[in-house]
């Protein structure tokens, strides 16, 4: 399975997160850039969120690698709004891209927790192509 990073469609774009769509694999590409703020996360979400509501999504893949430091101060929202909210839409899926950044990590660790408890598949991997690699083994992009 490849993402299709030449026809992605824009679902918003600010000045830190961008969230995009590859229609064909029912993916949402989200993209942090630099040290977290909470209203921008929460504001891109949001979108997220909506427009998941019109179109099919089955995977979030979430690219962290230009992220620097934790989003802790969001993990109960993750938690409380964006995993049911998904969840409750059809995702099957999430995996997440880490950076080498330690705090970054321990983010991801804490939603690792829990996330299976509310009935998503979350893995972290450490590039595109781990992340492509992995989903080419589930079932719904099994020949994809």
């Amino acid at each position: 399975m490849k993402i299709n990073f030449g026809s992605l469609e824009t679902i918003f774009v600010n000045k830190q997160f961008s969230g995009k769509y590859d229609r064909p694999n029912k993916l949402v590409l989200m993209e942090y850039d630099g040290i977290p703020n909470t209203e921008i996360i929460k504001e891109g979400i949001e979108k997220i969120i909506s427009y998941a509501h019109k179109n099919a999504v089955i995977t979030t893949v979430t690219n962290l690698t230009a992220m620097k430091g934790t989003f802790t101060s969001v993990n109960s929202y993750f938690k409380e709004r964006f995993t049911p909210a998904m969840q409750a839409l059809g995702r099957k899926y999430a995996v997440m891209i880490s950076s080498n950044d330690p705090f970054t990590k321990y983010a991801i660790n804490t939603i690792s927790s829990y996330a299976p408890t509310m009935g998503v598949e979350l893995i972290s991997v450490s590039s595109i192509q781990a992340c492509e690699e992995w989903l080419s083994k589930q079932k719904e992009y099994e020949g994809v």
